[in-house]
């Protein structure tokens, strides 16, 4: 819950007066964290739990779990300009690799604009950052998840006539992201198999990995 709360002043000072405070005998880090952070309230879903057929069910949640665009703000929250889809639980933010399998529900469930904006989303995102995040914290700044960027299109296209002009930005962002994964390609050679996120095969193939 810390990482994610919202700083009631900036950073700077709230550093500064731990630094000033933290050898006091009767410092307390609860009650410093408390007077100088917003922590985000516990997400109660149970209430929903009361639907007794699965189909009502993922009906109610789609609500439940939508989130308008977010103000730009301190904290860790990468705001999105459009309106997207947590994926539940104890989640405050969009998931990369989990957004896709919410993509299969919506089309089934007929919210094509939803899938819209997370293609928008995650695109914007990359060209903020250089790269599709794991979610949109800034703690995950380097760290992606299985590339879906191209299935979400994919579905997306399936259900939807898609503009040229939208067409392209969805492959400009398509492209982009493969060259985030094959960053380094043309520099692996037998001596030199590894570079970031790409590996070179023994048989000169590439494997992609975390990193």
């Amino acid at each position: 819950s810390f990482a994610d709360a919202i700083p009631r002043q900036p950073y700077e000072t709230i550093n500064l007066q731990y630094l000033n405070e933290k050898s006091q005998p009767d410092f307390s880090l609860a009650d410093f964290v408390a007077s100088n952070f917003e922590i985000p309230a516990p997400i109660e879903l149970d209430e929903h739990h009361q639907v007794n057929d699965l189909t009502g069910y993922i009906s109610s949640m789609w609500q439940v779990l939508e989130k308008q665009p977010d103000k730009r703000q301190a904290g860790s929250l990468l705001p999105l300009n459009h309106a997207y889809i947590v994926p539940g639980g104890r989640f405050r933010e969009i998931y990369y690799w989990d957004s896709y399998f919410t993509a299969l529900g919506l089309a089934q469930a007929g919210k094509l604009k939803l899938i819209e904006n997370t293609i928008n989303n995650f695109i914007e995102l990359q060209n903020e950052i250089g790269c599709i995040p794991n979610g949109n914290r800034a703690y995950y700044h380097s760290r992606s998840q299985p590339p879906v960027l191209a299935l979400l299109v994919s579905l997306y296209q399936q259900h939807v006539d898609i503009d040229d002009q939208t067409l392209v930005k969805f492959v400009a962002g398509i492209e982009k992201e493969y060259q985030f994964w094959m960053d380094g390609e043309f520099d692996l050679s037998p001596t030199q198999h590894t570079h970031r996120r790409l590996v070179m095969m023994p048989d000169g193939g590439f494997l992609n990995r975390y990193w």
